[in-house]
């Protein structure tokens, strides 16, 4: 398994290796391209029935050198119950799928999106393991974790969005009474640059994932 994903500078466009996995035909893009505005082009190509949503995870784990994410893949129960907001990785398009000592492996609607890598891995203190999931199995995943879960969870065991936003982007997170604290380090998909054993924990909250949205 390995979290390294290829430089942006070394990625063949999306609509260009669909084309060339014979998913999809040069007409077709430049009618989705035309249509694209501010999406990301592979969400505009499954919403004009162009591709599947497997094709597009399957083409995108291409992309990002990784590996797409199986149906089956998906866990019965959430394992990051406790630690992680089942509410943020719903809008994160996020599941965990295996962990160890060590590393965790997400399933990624946007395996590009580094903001939500930095705050899982600030939150759980493990090495992210980029997989790439398609959006309607990681959205059937966490809506049954969230039925699974109905019980209220104390707001100090959860990891709340803007804590994860907060520590993504290297801010003060405030505590309950307002008051800053320092910031977490920036942890790269790579897990680089981890903070201090005392600050693990302390903040994590993934910022805006418009950054990490994908282009063709």
């Amino acid at each position: 398994m390995r979290s390294v994903i290829s430089a942006p500078e070394e990625r063949q466009r999306l609509g260009e290796i669909l084309v060339e996995q014979a998913q999809l035909d040069g007409d077709k893009l430049e009618h989705a391209l035309r249509l694209q505005g501010d999406q990301p082009i592979g969400a505009v190509l499954v919403q004009l029935g162009y591709v599947t949503g497997d094709q597009l995870a399957r083409a995108l784990a291409w992309q990002f050198g990784t590996e797409a994410a199986p149906a089956n893949a998906y866990p019965e129960e959430p394992l990051l119950e406790g630690r992680v907001s089942g509410d943020f990785l719903s809008q994160a398009q996020v599941v965990a799928l295996e962990e160890t000592i060590d590393t965790l492996v997400l399933a990624m609607a946007d395996p590009g999106d580094a903001f939500t890598i930095n705050a899982i891995e600030l939150a759980t203190d493990k090495q992210a393991v980029v997989r790439v999931g398609s959006v309607s199995d990681i959205d059937a995943a966490n809506k049954r974790y969230s039925r699974q879960n109905q019980v209220s969870v104390d707001h100090d065991e959860v990891t709340d969005i803007q804590q994860l936003r907060d520590s993504a982007r290297g801010e003060p997170a405030s505590d309950e009474f307002g008051v800053k604290t320092a910031p977490c380090g920036h942890v790269s998909p790579r897990g680089a640059g981890r903070p201090a054993p005392q600050d693990r924990g302390r903040c994590a909250r993934p910022a805006d994932r418009s950054e990490g949205r994908l282009r063709s």
